[in-house]
Parts: structure tokens; C-alpha cells; sequence
């Protein structure tokens, strides 16, 4: 069984701009920049025909470069926080690549995912930080300013069993670009 997710990789100058991003907040977990990316959708725990399966169906996705842009910090908990992260702006071309990528997932036989989904990067993992001192550290950060930026890369990652995910190991990579079309599937 391989821990996998498809993902969209981030430009090696977000990546350094994201990581600068620390908010004081106690026992946070830091994602490497190397790790930062945006989920398209989480698979889980597949056997390596149905990843093979969603891998080779994704060679096929070419929707060109994607805009992404990044909106505020924000957190995932109710009185104890598990994460902090950036959001980024719904866009029809991101929504509509997330549900491509859904239709090949529940194509493979999986099933589908129920959670509603928001964009966003994740900065931070904790351990049920408590709600007020997080809400204070994202209040001194202030408006965090990143500028707009173009994803052109696609990816299948998988993870180990490691607290919070990373590092992850890249199972696939594909160019979005139909032009440059290349799919690099790792053995």
C-alpha cells in the first residue's frame, strides 16, 4: 500500500517565500519548503495497480499553466488548532482541474472524497495548539503578501508514516503545458 496524493508543485521562489512565513506559535511543526505544495486531492492508502491506474490516466491531463493567488493565513481546529496555512483564491480553471483529477480518482475505484475542498498551502502542523495563542500569532503576522504565481507542474507524492507527512517521495510529474507534454513516471 503506498500513502499517496496528487498535487500541484509549487515555484521554487513561492516555496523560499512561503517558508519565511513563522508566526510565533508554540510547538509548530514547519513544513520544509522543499515539502509545500497545493493538494489537488488525497488518495490514501492505494495498492500500487489502482496508483499505477490514476498515475497513467493523468498523463492525459493538459489544462495549461495554472494562476494561483494567495490570500490570507488561516488554521484548521475549533478549540485546539492542528495547522496553519494560506489560502488560495477559488479559480475556475484550479476547480475544474480538481475535479478532473477527482473523476480519475473514482474512475480507479476510489471512493469519493466527501470534504468539501479549500485551497490552500500548508504552512505548519501542531499538536492541538490551543485556539488564542495561534489567533494571536496569525494577528502580529499581519497581511502576509504573496504575489500571484503560475503552477506548470502536476505531481503524484507519496509519504512515509512520518508526523506530518513529509518528505515526500515524487511517484509521478507531469508538465501541464499540452505543448511540453512530458509525464515522468518514478520507479
Amino acid at each position: 500500500m503506498i500513502r499517496a496524493f496528487v498535487a500541484l508543485e509549487l515555484p521554487a521562489n513561492i516555496r523560499e517565500r512561503l517558508a519565511m512565513i513563522r508566526p510565533a506559535i508554540p510547538d509548530a511543526r514547519w513544513v520544509e519548503a522543499d515539502d509545500m505544495h497545493l493538494t489537488l486531492r488525497f488518495l490514501g492508502a492505494c495498492q500500487e495497480p489502482v496508483l499505477d491506474d490514476i498515475c497513467e490516466r493523468l498523463a492525459d491531463v493538459t489544462p495549461g499553466p495554472l494562476e494561483l493567488i494567495p490570500s490570507e493565513l488561516g488554521c484548521f481546529g475549533h478549540s485546539h488548532m492542528r495547522a496553519v496555512w494560506i489560502g488560495i483564491e477559488k479559480a475556475d480553471a484550479l476547480d475544474h482541474l480538481r475535479r478532473h483529477v477527482e473523476r480519475i480518482a473514482q474512475n480507479a475505484g476510489l471512493e469519493p472524497d466527501g470534504r468539501k475542498y479549500a485551497p490552500h498551502i500548508t504552512l505548519a502542523r501542531m499538536t492541538r495548539a490551543p485556539s488564542p495563542s495561534v489567533a494571536r500569532a496569525l494577528g502580529e503576522q499581519g497581511r502576509t503578501r504573496i504575489p500571484a504565481f503560475h503552477v506548470r507542474t502536476m505531481t503524484v507524492l507519496s509519504s512515509g508514516r512520518s508526523r506530518g507527512g513529509g518528505p515526500y517521495r515524487v511517484e509521478a510529474r507531469y508538465d501541464l503545458e499540452p505543448e511540453n507534454k512530458v509525464h515522468d513516471q518514478q520507479t
